[in-house]
């Protein structure tokens, strides 16, 4: 820059020879204002490289992260080629065996979990069954406490005082509430009508009659309890049974009475004739 501005004042000076001998006595005033302007401009050439090297040093270091980041990714990508082919590497028949073993694993939890849950239901169920269990028998023994109070009112009316059989009633009504409430419930039956049933009913005694068929109720004894489908007391009652009939041997023996008594008959008409 300095040679281009050296070159440009030897042009000049050149190109005006005429000028050179009138301004002798200002050419060293012209010659340190040409020094200053060249100064000046070396000195905005410098600043503008230095911040030309500035951004070039930028410029590297945004590079050389950029080339960093790149490294990286380029180290991750290789590593996880690197395990896609020790993947790949793995043998067939190990491979096979892991997923068997993932197999049979998922499998064991799936019963485990399966155990747990019929495990909770059973223990459920247990809980329920104790309950109904423990239930019945209580009513069971309950059952032949009312029997008493139902005979003692039957039986008892004249016999006890009228306040004192009014108690008695109630205890009678709260008792059969209370059976009513727990589900307690008297076994049906209709008399001449329901068959006899050895899981419901209690036959004490077989009565013969021609009037319906055999293993028919005939009459209740006492009542019958059930809860559920838990029978608390069979009922006790009487059933039918049929009309025993005359043995063969019986039968064969008047038939043979009634034959000697026709014949002596016949005999004594025939000497009445003589």
């Amino acid at each position: 820059m300095v040679i281009i501005m050296a070159e440009n004042k030897q042009t000049l000076e050149q190109k005006n020879p005429k000028d050179k001998p009138q301004n002798s006595g200002n050419g060293k005033e012209n010659s340190e204002i040409t020094d200053t302007k060249i100064a000046k401009e070396q000195k905005e050439e410098t600043g503008m490289n230095t911040k030309e090297e500035k951004g070039n040093k930028t410029q590297k270091g945004e590079n050389k992260d950029l080339n960093e980041e790149k490294e990286d990714k380029d180290e991750e990508n290789k590593t996880q080629n690197e395990e896609k082919e020790e993947m790949m590497q793995i043998p067939k028949k190990r491979y096979e065996e892991l997923v068997n073993a993932e197999a049979v694993a998922l499998e064991e939890v799936k019963r485990a979990r399966a155990d747990s849950i019929n495990f909770r239901r059973r223990v459920e169920k247990e809980k329920e069954e104790f309950k109904k269990f423990a239930s019945a028998q209580v009513f069971k023994k309950l059952i032949p406490l009312l029997d008493d109070i139902k005979r003692l009112i039957e039986h008892g009316r004249d016999e006890i005082p009228e306040v004192h059989f009014q108690s008695v009633l109630n205890l009678e009504q709260r008792l059969e509430s209370i059976f009513k409430q727990e589900g307690v419930k008297i076994i049906e039956i209709k008399k001449k009508e329901t068959k006899f049933d050895p899981k419901f009913h209690d036959a004490v005694y077989a009565q013969p009659t021609d009037e319906v068929e055999p293993n028919v109720i005939l009459e209740v004894v006492s009542n019958g309890f059930y809860k559920d489908n838990t029978v608390l007391r069979p009922a006790k009652v009487v059933i039918s049974k049929a009309v025993e009939k005359q043995s063969t041997s019986e039968e064969k023996e008047g038939q043979g009475v009634s034959t000697d008594q026709e014949g002596q008959d016949d005999a004594s008409s025939i000497e009445n004739k003589k």
